[in-house]
């Protein structure tokens, strides 16, 4: 019996097979319980870029990929439908350094109602001037398919080293790790000790 069944963080593939003249790669999940298949007549078609660039973002529940976009010094994201390549949205572009691949950070919610992403991060050693730069976490609805929040962090903060967007009540809430400390950013307070 084929399954198509939405990925889960907590299921782990093994005995996987691709199947070039079906499109898939199918494999046992669920501890053995069921097969799942995963669309690959895309990836089996693809020219690849070797230009290094943001990457793709996938829900946690498979169903939309975010694909980075530069144009004019600023990232956006496009939302399709993972299987149907379908378009649906394209979030506010977030400026980054001129003449810099920005080293974003995104992040769907856990639900995959919320996705949320900056330009800079702190992993990437960026380190522009706080007089010259404000830092932007866009965040997008994903269902409403327009623009949620846009969180501005502190002049002078160091980016995050990681990012997080939660669904509260219908409402997202961003999180990031700050000079080692998590702090809740879409109300700039910290949630732990420094240390």
């Amino acid at each position: 019996m084929l399954l198509n069944l939405p990925l889960s963080p907590q299921d782990k593939p093994y005995n996987v097979r691709i199947d070039t003249a079906a499109g898939v790669i199918r494999y046992l999940g669920m501890g053995g319980r069921a097969v799942r298949s995963v669309n690959a007549r895309d990836i089996l078609a693809a020219h690849w870029n070797d230009r290094k660039g943001p990457a793709a973002a996938p829900s946690p529940t498979g169903h939309v990929t975010a694909l980075p976009r530069i144009k004019e010094g600023a990232l956006s994201y496009e939302l399709r439908h993972t299987t149907a390549g379908r378009l649906l949205g394209t979030t506010p572009g977030a400026r980054h350094l001129p003449g810099r691949t920005p080293h974003p950070l995104a992040s769907f919610s856990p639900d995959g109602r919320f996705f949320a992403f900056t330009p800079a991060s702190a992993l990437a050693d960026v380190r522009p001037s706080p007089l010259t730069y404000t830092r932007h976490i866009v965040v997008w609805d994903v269902e409403a398919r327009r623009p949620a929040a846009d969180v501005t962090m502190r002049r002078g903060s160091e980016p995050p080293a990681s990012l997080a967007v939660a669904n509260a009540g219908g409402e997202p809430v961003v999180y990031g790790i700050v000079s080692g400390q998590v702090w809740d950013l879409s109300h700039s307070k910290p949630l732990t000790e420094f240390r």
